[in-house]
């Protein structure tokens, strides 16, 4: 009866699954009910990785025009669901404390409930505040800039701040809420299509090798593991509109 509840929930909010196409999307819901596992059930984290990209997979095929954000809550059902413990008390902050989340996984935290970086994995693995706190200049901890989708919603992006000349990118895994350094980086944007589809936009600032000497601030195609692929051209003093202008001449987009 929960299940059938919560299929009725799901199709409810999928509003563009209508008419003939409704009871093979129940079946389909039931399907990846009955076949879901615990995160904290699975070997290793290359298997839960893959549980998140075939579970995105499914959903979007019964429902292609699904959004991030419902992917994540009906994931998040399924945990509670299916009495997922491990992974649920990973994804939870003390209940005094305002946050900004998506699904179960915490984005942000108060000031009140932070406390300054003292190492560099600090750095990565303290949650951001979601203001700067009063009178921190430079930032002592980190702190909320953007966040950003992945291109399979199986993860979000964040630029916190951290040196004084450059933020830092930071990839937040969803179905365990599990924190990792990407890359430095100013800026932040997904590329959605084309063949870098997946792959970061990010703004780094740099310095020149030789007698050249001096710094410049790039925009960067880098991979989702932090690997730098190239330089956008005519990007070195920060313009981008360069960026905009050779997304648009290749028909791609970034957001």
């Amino acid at each position: 009866m929960r299940a059938l509840s919560l299929i009725a929930g799901v199709m409810a909010v999928w509003g563009e699954v209508a008419g003939q196409a409704q009871l093979p999307a129940r079946n389909r819901l039931a399907q990846i009910d009955r076949t879901f596992v615990c995160p904290e059930s699975l070997p290793n984290d290359a298997a839960r990785e893959a549980a998140v990209r075939l579970f995105t997979e499914q959903v979007a095929a019964i429902n292609p025009h699904v959004t991030i954000r419902q992917i994540v809550s009906y994931r998040f059902a399924l945990l509670r669901r299916h009495g997922c413990s491990h992974t649920l008390a990973n994804l939870t902050s003390p209940r005094s404390a305002r946050r900004s989340r998506v699904g179960g996984v915490h984005l942000t935290v108060p000031v009140s409930n932070s406390r300054p970086a003292r190492t560099e994995a600090d750095w990565v693995q303290l949650i951001p505040v979601d203001v700067d706190p009063p009178g921190n200049d430079p930032c002592d901890r980190p702190v909320l800039r953007q966040t950003v989708p992945s291109l399979d919603g199986g993860f979000v992006y964040q630029r916190v701040c951290h040196w004084v000349t450059s933020d830092h990118i930071i990839q937040v895994r969803l179905s365990d809420g599990r924190r990792r350094e990407v890359t430095p980086g100013n800026t932040l944007a997904v590329i959605r299509n084309g063949p870098w589809r997946g792959y970061l936009i990010v703004s780094k600032h740099k310095y020149r090798l030789g007698s050249a000497g001096g710094s410049y601030d790039a925009f960067w195609v880098v991979r989702p593991d932090g690997r730098e692929m190239f330089a956008i051209p005519g990007t070195d003093d920060g313009d981008e509109v360069q960026v905009r202008e050779w997304l648009r001449s290749n028909g791609w987009s970034a957001s």
